[in-house]
């Protein structure tokens, strides 16, 4: 759990930690879509729970639910959300006087890097049908990821929607716009796709999805 802003925020002083503020927020405010974005992973996480809690039942992993899974988690989680965060937010925090390499903003990039790593650890699990591997990582990336975005909307999001004022807002929506395009339009809908299939939940297990190149 992130510690409570401290000094080392010195140029962009918050209100301080506030678990509603981000969710009351103008609708079309970049950090309450992020919030937003929190939401549809929360129903993720949510479903990847459900299916972990029943290969514990029945010592079977299914492929059909568990590889659109994880491909979501890597192309919606990974490399949408949370590199539109690093690459986008966190650099414009750290560009408004938060240091990268300690407090707040330190501890949420390298949780998103802990994450990876446990995703991968997911990935390996399924590879050779490790039924108590795959049940424990994906219990452990649940419960990381939870805190990791109540700790983004208590602590780090109301910070930056104080921080933003309307020509650093109006900058910050050109570039979390532009980074969704630099990821492209073919990731965007697979992972749209595959958010279907696992929020259905029972996954067809058949790829009719669009192919990412």
């Amino acid at each position: 759990m992130l510690n409570p802003l401290s000094p080392d925020t010195d140029d962009c002083q918050g209100a301080g930690p506030d678990a509603g503020f981000a969710r009351r927020g103008a609708g079309d405010h970049p950090i309450v879509g992020l919030v937003r974005e929190h939401d549809v992973i929360r129903l993720g996480l949510d479903a990847i729970a459900t299916e972990s809690l029943r290969i514990q039942r029945s010592f079977e992993v299914r492929l059909g639910f568990w590889m659109p899974a994880l491909e979501w988690l890597e192309l919606f989680v990974d490399r949408d959300h949370h590199a539109r965060e690093e690459e986008v937010l966190f650099v414009w925090l750290q560009g408004a006087g938060m240091p990268m390499d300690r407090g707040p903003l330190a501890q949420v990039a390298k949780e998103h890097e802990r994450a990876r790593a446990v995703r991968g650890r997911m990935v390996q699990a399924v590879a050779i049908y490790d039924v108590r591997g795959l049940a424990e990582a994906a219990q452990e990336y649940s419960d990381r990821l939870r805190q990791h975005m109540e700790d983004e909307e208590r602590l780090l999001f109301p910070l930056a929607m104080e921080c933003l004022d309307a020509v650093a807002l109006g900058e910050l929506v050109i570039r979390l716009a532009g980074h969704r395009d630099q990821i492209g339009g073919a990731i965007r809908e697979r992972a749209d796709w595959l958010q279907r299939e696992l929020l259905a939940g029972e996954p067809s297990g058949e790829d009719g999805g669009p192919a990412v190149p």
